[in-house]
């Protein structure tokens, strides 16, 4: 077996072209990935904030036919559910981007539920459901 002598000036490793192949390999998985993870990140919260709508919102209406209750009482919000025990103090709700949980008075008495983005509570429409 032979063995090759090499000269002092050779070294091993990757040549620039190989390394900037690669950097724009990469690049392009980026630029297809990142906008993917955004829109799934995005969605989830949107899926997020809507089951906890409506879970609020049955907590509302149980509050209702606990209480006799065939409306909304006008002034009442969620500081009277979390009152009436029908929050877990160690779980609040919340929305995924910060914002306050609010129930309203709704049409015709029922509980309407939104969450309001800009974290205070008068001033907002609820969306819809």
């Amino acid at each position: 077996m032979k063995r090759v002598a090499r000269s002092a000036g050779s070294q091993e490793g990757f040549t620039l072209v190989e390394l900037l192949i690669v950097i724009i390999i990469l690049g392009i998985l980026l630029c297809i990935g990142v906008p993917i993870y955004l829109v799934a990140s995005q969605s989830a919260g949107s899926t997020s904030c809507g089951s906890t709508r409506k879970a609020l919102r049955g907590a509302a209406r149980a509050y209702l036919m606990d209480n006799d209750l065939r409306e909304w009482p006008a002034g009442a919000d969620i500081d009277d559910l979390r009152a009436a025990g029908y929050e877990d103090p160690q779980e609040p709700w919340e929305c995924p981007d910060g914002g306050n949980l609010v129930v309203t008075r709704g049409s015709g008495g029922i509980p309407a539920v939104y969450c309001n983005p800009g974290g205070g509570f008068p001033g907002h429409e609820p969306q819809p459901e």
